[in-house]
């Protein structure tokens, strides 16, 4: 099935896919990432219609505000199981179940393609700039430091590597005693946690610094390394722990069992006051490190002051799930709305395994391999 545009953008429905195909350049602009059996473009060639296969929906995708890519990682047969953005979207690094690591640049394109231009400046190029295979088991954490010149990888095989975010050669490798199951940078600091416990390296001369005897599985650091939050989650409690980096102290241990979905990121606001805490489910808390309070759902000021969170024309947006029907989706919080309202619905046959989310980008990895991202309008316009 193929449709044309009046702007000479051609759709081609595959077996996987749907295509969209630039006539006038002879090159691919994008690829949504799901069956259909029709397609149809609005008069206007702001809208592409698609029949989802095998099922009686529709779904209407917006050409002007979003556009869909996947790094083709065409030779990963096994599921994504890390993904972290860099702080300006620049670098998308990939974590998959085999120890492969991949690191994707991304850069807005400034070439029109026709009347309506898909408006050009949303459109992104995605390109690969390593792929290693240096991790004998999977990859289970990934992250950034706030510059994006260095990442770390952590795996299974308790081993972490710390890669130049430029080029993706190796800075170097560290061992920890047991599998790693979070990574967290700051400007100087490297800290990663597991059953081990929780340890710091300098960033300059890759040598530990301390270790906190306090198991995790999440772990952030914030960006002046004066601060530490790692995640205890067992079936029954879960707890979050604040940890002095400089004194080696415990400041505060907060029980957070009643985020029963479990808790997807945490993130130091810019000023260290609060700590941000995501569930997989969509929830908010804030944790107040001065009066020890925790403080349920989360406010526009503080999402507008979250780093990591997507920015739809200007309002925060993030990801959620139903826990009954395992759907995906985005809410956003609106200034005329009591209450969050649903934006972006995520199609099941993704089959999602893991995700996360930056201030223009949104990085979907799923069970058979691919990396979805979307790249979101950040302006009023």
């Amino acid at each position: 099935m193929m449709a044309f545009s009046l702007d000479n953008i051609l759709a081609i429905a595959t077996d996987d896919v749907i295509k969209l195909y630039n006539v006038k350049t002879h090159s691919f602009i994008s690829t949504p990432p799901f069956r259909g059996d029709s397609i149809a473009f609005s008069p206007d060639c702001t809208r592409l219609a698609v029949g989802i296969y095998g099922s009686d929906s529709v779904r209407l995708l917006d050409t002007r505000g979003i556009s869909a890519s996947g790094p083709p990682s065409k030779r990963n047969t096994t599921a994504v199981a890390a993904l972290a953005l860099s702080r300006d979207c620049s670098r998308v690094a990939c974590g998959f179940k085999d120890g492969t690591v991949e690191l994707w640049g991304t850069s807005p394109s400034t070439r029109r393609l026709g009347p309506q231009a898909l408006r050009s400046k949303m459109e992104a190029i995605f390109f690969r700039i390593f792929r290693q295979s240096r991790h004998a088991k999977s990859v289970r954490a990934l992250g950034f430091d706030p510059d994006g010149g260095l990442f770390a990888s952590g795996s299974w095989d308790g081993t972490i590597k710390l890669w130049n975010g430029g080029d993706g050669s190796l800075r170097g490798t560290l061992k920890v005693p047991n599998y790693v199951q979070g990574v967290a940078l700051s400007n100087s600091v490297l800290v990663a946690a597991g059953e081990g416990g929780v340890t710091l390296w300098s960033l300059d001369t890759l040598s530990p610094i301390h270790t906190f005897k306090q198991n995790g599985s999440k772990v952030s650091i914030a960006e002046n390394s004066a601060l530490i939050a790692v995640s205890d989650e067992s079936r029954h409690e879960s707890h979050v722990a604040l940890l002095d980096a400089v004194n080696r102290t415990t400041i505060a241990t907060f029980n957070v069992t009643s985020f029963h979905s479990g808790i997807h990121t945490m993130t130091f606001l810019p000023d260290n006051s609060q700590l941000m805490v995501h569930s997989f489910n969509g929830d908010f808390l804030s944790l107040d490190p001065v009066n020890k309070r925790i403080i349920h759902g989360a406010t526009l000021e503080n999402l507008i002051q979250f780093p990591d969170i997507p920015r739809w024309h200007g309002v925060p947006i993030w990801h959620c799930r139903d826990s009954l029907k395992l759907h995906h989706y985005f809410e956003a919080s609106f200034s005329q709305h009591k209450s969050p309202v649903p934006v972006l619905w995520i199609p099941n046959d993704l089959d999602l395994t893991v995700w996360a989310q930056g201030s223009s980008i949104i990085a979907l990895g799923c069970e058979d391999g691919r990396v979805v991202l979307l790249r979101l309008p950040t302006s009023h316009e």
